[in-house]
């Protein structure tokens, strides 16, 4: 368990970097605009250990930095298996790429934080790995 949240961690902390080094890239025009990272997609290792909040985020994709990639960073509680995957701007705009779309609430609306603790439901009450360890 101790591996699996360590390996979390890494995995956060270097989706961070590249979150980063990809902006001052952009900045500085040593990459194409389109490998901005604008979005990220909530991603879960789905099996019988999986939580009701990671199994409900699976798939949820947001922008970067949004209230909803702030508030649910990974690892999100003890022995998480998530991690928050960037999209590019040229995924998006490519056709033949699926699951690049913002999520939407049931009236069509892109997610805002209420609406994604409307839809999780239950799930919020896990206590987050950031609460555990504070």
């Amino acid at each position: 368990r101790i591996t699996q949240v360590e390996t979390a961690f890494m995995l956060d902390r270097a989706t961070d970097d590249y979150f980063n080094d990809n902006r001052n890239k952009i900045k500085k025009g040593e990459i194409s605009p389109d490998a901005e990272v604008l979005r990220v997609k909530s991603s879960a290792i789905m099996d019988k250990n999986t939580t009701s909040l990671c199994k409900k985020l699976h798939g949820v994709v947001v922008e970067v930095g949004s209230s909803i990639h702030k508030k649910y960073p990974t690892p999100r509680h003890f022995g998480c298996r998530s991690i928050w995957v960037p999209i590019t701007k040229g995924e998006i705009n490519n056709m033949r790429i699926n699951g690049t779309d913002l999520s939407v609430d049931e009236k069509g609306n892109k997610f805002s934080l209420e609406s994604i603790n409307t839809m999780l439901g239950d799930a919020t009450q896990l206590q987050t790995f950031n609460e555990y360890i504070h």
